[in-house]
């Protein structure tokens, strides 16, 4: 092509770039998650737990931009079993969001059984981030809001 956009432009300066961290399914969902976090967060205490099955993936889709406004790992799990809480001793985890039929007495925890919940807690947590009240909010792709050229 002769006049090729800038994600085009950029995915070919990209090939042949090896990445640090690879990623293989060789594992459960849980382990890839709980691998995910352990490798990238030296501490933190939040973190986004998202029930395995179909209502924990629903509204997990719509919580997981809340976990990069605050910058905290995601885990897909059945159960908050002794591997998750090693991982989440080991980062110093206090508080969870939960999306879908997870419990758990360990941590403080806010869970959400409505799409309309996580919304309105993404709105709180960006009006705190920005210091101003925030009416609604949309999620978008961030490289598609300037003019392709």
């Amino acid at each position: 092509m002769d006049d090729p956009s800038k994600t085009i432009v950029r995915a070919k300066q990209q090939i042949g770039i090896y990445s640090d961290y690879i990623l293989i399914d060789l594992s459960t969902p849980m382990e890839f998650f709980l691998s995910i976090a352990e490798t990238f967060w030296d501490e933190t205490t939040t973190a986004l737990v998202i029930k395995e099955d179909e209502t924990g993936y629903g509204l997990g889709i719509v919580a997981t931009p809340l976990a990069s406004y605050l910058s905290i790992p995601v885990i897909v799990t059945n159960e908050i079993d002794g591997d998750v809480q090693e991982v989440f001793n080991d980062l110093g985890v206090e508080n969870l969001y939960i999306c879908g039929d997870l419990h758990s007495s360990a941590y403080w925890v806010k869970e959400f059984y409505a799409v309309e919940e996580i919304i309105d807690e993404c709105i709180d947590v960006i009006s705190y981030k920005f210091g101003e009240t925030v009416k609604y909010i949309t999620i978008a792709n961030p490289l598609a809001v300037s003019q392709p050229d």
